[in-house]
């Protein structure tokens, strides 16, 4: 009756947290959430089914930072204290299947299809999309938007989330900083 120990190699440290295994869920937008960004059943399902089913760690999908005026889909809101407490919901039931909860920071940036936006102005040769082309911010609204950040996470490790993924891929926000145009 020898109880058999993993190698040290299937074992993931991150921190101060221990996966279980390698399989993890990334980001993809479930767009689940309330129109308004509030956690749903249907939210609070899809993570369980996936915490459960074997993930050592997942990374909850798109959530806004900021105020959004007219989304073409929905996404966890973390502008608000008033978000806290389904957000804890989430994370409780996620820890509940001994799993890591990770939350991914999102604003679509020069791709938004409301108010696309950018550290600088951009042709629509340099962002080819349908929407208009991104306007410029001023150094005022990129001040705003870091505020908006640093209490989005804040809030964030109050609902219980063990770590923050800033989404900077795909042309987004974070992107655009880092983007040669």
């Amino acid at each position: 009756n020898q109880h058999w120990t993993p190698p040290s190699y299937h074992i993931i440290q991150i921190g101060s947290k221990t996966l279980r295994n390698r399989i993890v869920k990334t980001a993809a937008g479930s767009r689940y959430w309330s129109q308004d960004g509030y956690v749903t059943e249907r939210v609070k399902a899809l993570f369980d089914q996936i915490s459960s089913g074997g993930a050592a760690m997942v990374v909850v999908d798109t959530m806004s930072f900021m105020p959004w005026s007219d989304a073409k889909f929905t996404m966890g809101g973390v502008f608000d204290d008033k978000y806290i407490p389904g957000l804890l919901e989430l994370t409780e039931l996620i820890h509940s299947n001994k799993c890591v909860a990770i939350a991914q920071l999102h604003h679509a940036g020069p791709a938004d299809f409301t108010d696309p936006v950018g550290p600088s102005e951009l042709t629509s040769e340099e962002m080819p999309l349908l929407d208009p082309p991104p306007r410029a911010l001023t150094i005022d609204e990129i001040e705003k938007m870091k505020v908006y950040y640093f209490a989005a996470v804040e809030r964030l490790v109050k609902a219980g989330f063990d770590g923050v993924e800033i989404h900077a891929a795909h042309g987004y926000f974070m992107a655009s900083f880092i983007s040669r145009v």
